[in-house]
């Protein structure tokens, strides 16, 4: 009899172990959407004051807030070393799209060299080309989150199958 309970706790907490991955799983991919959104939000903040303001990008960086890049440290890093130092390190601050990370790689390199209508210009394309790879990962995390919602649990119940 003890054999038997033993057994059907082991399946519950691999089931509910498997469930709680999923949920993580799920988390992460929208996390990364949210460090993404939260860049392309960064790129229309800079667009916004260059264009409007001519403000320095020290004073630029120094005036925005957001709780994701405040978190990951990107906006500390950037206030203390500068974008450009702080564009070499980039893949310490992110954990989403690589294609993404390359794009704003790139924006944080470039930004801060030429005239005005030059830096507007670069924050439009790159806020562009970031909203079409934000459109893709959306378009993913739908399709992924059934995935992960379904796969961890029916590899659970399979392990628990063969075992028992």
């Amino acid at each position: 009899m003890n054999d038997i309970i033993l057994k059907f706790f082991g399946a519950a907490v691999l089931l509910a172990a498997s469930f709680f991955l999923g949920a993580s799983m799920i988390r992460d991919e929208r996390g990364k959407i949210d460090e993404a959104c939260s860049i392309l939000d960064l790129i229309k903040y800079i667009k916004d004051n260059i264009e409007h303001f001519v403000k320095p990008l020290p004073d630029i960086f120094a005036s925005y807030n957001n709780s994701v890049l405040e978190k990951n440290g990107f906006l500390t890093s950037v206030r203390e070393n500068g974008i450009h130092l702080t564009a070499e390190k980039i893949e310490d601050y992110f954990h989403t799209d690589s294609e993404l990370l390359s794009i704003f790689g790139d924006f944080c390199r470039s930004i801060g060299g030429g005239y005005k209508d030059d830096e507007v210009r670069l924050c439009s394309y790159t806020a562009n080309q970031i909203e079409k790879r934000i459109e893709k990962m959306r378009d993913d995390y739908s399709s992924r989150s059934k995935l992960y919602r379904t796969i961890p649990p029916l590899f659970a119940l399979s392990v628990v199958l063969i075992l028992v």
